[in-house]
């Protein structure tokens, strides 16, 4: 940045001795520019841009974010229906572990009962079919849940790493962006400066070439 600094200074003095020579000669006017506009312009635009997809990427980290909780509530719905489901199945087979258990105690009434003991067996062997059929469909949806949670969180952790990356590459190029300020004030310093000298010089021989008429 220095050597780019004194080489556009080197280039402003030949430039100012071209511009009084020429002066001196002919009288022509010679414009000087800085030449950093460009940088800065370009600056801007990654700026611009970069915030375009820092933006992008927040709504994308807000939607993952969403995801998130929702795939948890639905996660912990799952979770309460599974356990209630569990919980009558284990009853039901408790219930059947006491019916079998009465069966043994008292074997006259079971032979008179038994009809209707294997009947009500038979009821809750259904029932305990069905629960064991809608465990095994709340165990295949909690399990969905749980693998959308997991992409929810791998979104969110990818779209957060994304985010903190544009947000350094847009620090850099903030920090950029003041260097060439700095650089251009100071430039614009010297240019004005330097005008002032080349003004001075041109006065100056306005005046001689007027005394010497």
């Amino acid at each position: 940045m220095k050597g780019k600094v004194i080489k556009t200074g080197i280039a402003v003095v030949i430039s100012i001795g071209l511009f009084v020579g020429g002066a001196a000669i002919s009288g022509a006017d010679k414009t000087i520019n800085w030449g950093k506009e460009g940088e800065i312009t370009s600056i801007y635009a990654a700026l611009s841009m970069l915030d375009g997809k820092l933006g992008i990427k927040q709504t994308e980290l807000k939607t993952a974010k969403d995801a998130l909780v929702a795939a948890e509530a639905a996660s912990k719905t799952s979770k309460t229906e599974l356990d209630q489901l569990k919980q009558t199945n284990d009853s039901l087979k408790s219930q059947v572990s006491e019916l079998t258990a009465t069966v043994s105690r008292k074997g006259a009434e079971v032979q008179q009962k038994n009809g209707e003991i294997q009947q009500k067996i038979a009821e809750i062997q259904q029932k305990i079919e069905e629960g064991n059929q809608k465990v095994a469909a709340k165990q295949k949806e909690f399990d969905a849940k749980q693998a959308e949670l997991n992409t929810a969180n791998e979104k969110s952790a990818a779209a957060t790493q994304t985010i903190a990356q544009y947000t350094t590459d847009k620090r850099n190029l903030q920090t950029s962006l003041e260097s060439l300020k700095a650089d251009n004030d100071e430039t614009k310093i010297k240019l004005e400066k330097a005008q002032k000298e080349v003004q001075d010089l041109k006065d100056y021989a306005s005046q001689l070439e007027n005394k010497y008429k």
